[in-house]
């Protein structure tokens, strides 16, 4: 779980406040963190509170390492009962993240 190490020893952007935050911010982040002529942005397909659906290819990596990312993410923030599922294979890779906003 990559965010919580990070909160943990460099702190997170004082501006993150919701997993909608983290999940931005990972975004960017993914970007800035890797090279190459295959490394694509991420898009968020729609995103309301309790729902993202974002559009995440992230060549060399396993997808399932990204399930556990993004259940990483909601955990910071309390949630215990978030759901991530890959709704769309390659090349796209989108995946639909869920939590119960009455926490």
């Amino acid at each position: 779980m990559i965010y919580p190490q990070i909160k943990r020893t460099a702190g997170l952007p004082s501006h993150i406040k919701t997993p909608l935050d983290l999940l931005k911010y990972e975004m960017e982040e993914f970007l800035k963190s890797n090279r190459g002529s295959d490394v694509k942005p991420r898009k968020l397909v729609e995103a309301v509170d309790g729902k993202v659906v974002i559009c995440a290819p992230a060549p060399g990596y396993s997808q399932k390492l990204y399930e556990g990312v993004y259940l990483g993410m909601l955990m910071m923030f309390g949630i215990k009962n978030g759901n991530v599922v890959m709704t769309k294979g390659a090349p796209d890779f989108e995946y639909t993240i869920t939590w119960d906003t009455k926490r």
